[in-house]
């Protein structure tokens, strides 16, 4: 297919795929869904988003400030890390469709220049998502 210059193939529809041994593929997702959630890095991303990330990545030149041009951001990834950001500003926020990690950030701030609602700072991005009620 990528000798034609094919990009993607989009499916929508309503019936349901076979599943050769359903209960086997329930019992994986299950125990991969598991092992995720309780790896070290993964377990940080409910209450600290992909920013839980930042409080480290700095010291590597891994911080995404700039396009990853910068590199080393020592104050800026302090500043703005997921735990900083869960003690300040961070509000309930829902998940993507199907997702248990819950990465995604819903900001609040209440005054000043910044005063606003909505999506907070992210390495990824859903924008769908809103708070929970």
């Amino acid at each position: 297919m990528g000798s034609k210059n094919l990009k993607a193939v989009a499916v929508r529809g309503t019936g349901k795929v076979p599943v050769a041994d359903e209960a086997t593929l329930k019992q994986a997702v299950k125990n991969v869904r598991e092992a995720i959630s309780h790896h070290p890095v993964v377990s940080q991303f409910t209450p600290y988003g992909t920013a839980g990330l930042l409080e480290h990545a700095w010291a590597s030149g891994d911080s995404p400030n700039k396009n990853w041009a910068k590199g080393e951001w020592r104050e800026g990834c302090e500043a703005l890390n997921g735990r900083t950001m869960a003690e300040t500003i961070l509000v309930p926020h829902a998940a993507c469709q199907g997702c248990f990690i819950r990465c995604a950030r819903w900001i609040k701030i209440d005054e000043g220049r910044f005063a606003m609602e909505g999506p907070g700072p992210s390495m990824r991005r859903c924008a769908r998502l809103a708070p929970c009620s």
